[in-house]
């Protein structure tokens, strides 16, 4: 069966969005969106001046102590978001820089503790690991994302030719936006660095508020619909097929491409086209 479809009735897409920029230059004070679900790993929007900000714009947070520096911990509260009713419509993630190097130092002295020496970028496997998983549910969430990331030097041939993120380099590929927050006088200007929509050109200045955005996201405060898991039906047919079976070739791969590690966080469409696969690969060796 063919599953492609009309690209009239493709979903409306919801911004996703990369910004970086030098500290203190207002890259935080753009992302004060409506009812947003700001994830907070520096502690830095716990001060007075940015509490006064958040609870303006309604804000749910999720502050350090919250276990917000954790990059598994923000896996899980996008899998949350994607999957429960909630009345959220953007998620903000300030700063990934820090989850993410964070995670990254952690898998390093781990290995330097056993003796070793990190070789060939070794020490971010599990960083990059969620970063994909991360990436897999922004897929599912109904919610506008806006990743916030410090700024460094970008380097060719030895020479400094300009600033770019710091984070996973690949999130550049994987969202649909990245902005560069700079300060012109007593104005605070995104500058296109990469866009996949049409109204958003490469180099182009825009204001960095939501007003820039909600102009040209007709879904922009849509409520968000939670992603269906399994079904217990599902769940204790694949428990039937794998207890028949001794184990599941396929799992690896399956939980890689849906960014899971169980059967239970499984989407219900994913499951039903895993079941489905597997039963014909099954008949299809006893016909």
């Amino acid at each position: 069966m063919l599953r492609a479809k009309s690209p009239a009735l493709a979903k409306p897409a919801r911004p996703r969005m990369l910004v970086f920029g030098e500290a203190g230059i207002g890259k935080t004070w753009g992302s004060f969106w409506e009812n947003a679900y700001f994830i907070d790993t520096e502690g830095g929007a716990s001060l007075p001046n940015y509490v006064e900000q958040l609870e303006k714009c309604n804000a749910h947070y999720l502050g350090p102590e919250d276990g917000a520096g954790d990059l598994s911990i923000i896996l899980s509260e996008v899998m949350a978001l994607a999957t429960l009713q909630h009345d959220r419509k953007t998620l903000v993630i300030d700063s990934i820089t820090k989850a993410y190097n964070t995670c990254v130092q952690v898998e390093h002295d781990r290995i330097v503790e056993t003796g070793r020496t990190p070789q060939f970028g070794q020490e971010k496997k599990p960083a990059v690991a969620l970063m994909r998983r991360l990436i897999r549910w922004f897929d599912r969430l109904d919610m506008n994302v806006i990743m916030i990331a410090h700024e460094k030097p970008l380097w060719s041939d030895g020479e400094e030719i300009g600033k770019t993120f710091d984070a996973w380099d690949k999130l550049r590929y994987e969202l649909n936006l990245v902005l560069q927050i700079v300060s012109l006088g007593d104005e605070v200007k995104a500058r296109i660095i990469k866009s996949r929509y049409d109204a958003f050109k490469a180099y182009d200045l825009v204001d960095w508020n939501v007003r820039t955005f909600s102009k040209h996201f007709e879904h922009i405060n849509r409520k968000a619909k939670p992603v269906q898991l399994a079904t217990s039906e599902q769940l204790e047919t694949i428990s039937a097929i794998i207890s028949q079976e001794g184990g599941c070739p396929f799992e690896e791969k399956w939980f890689d491409a849906a960014g899971v590690t169980t059967w239970e966080q499984m989407p219900r469409d994913a499951m039903g086209k895993c079941i489905s696969y597997w039963e014909t690969q099954l008949n299809g060796a006893t016909a």
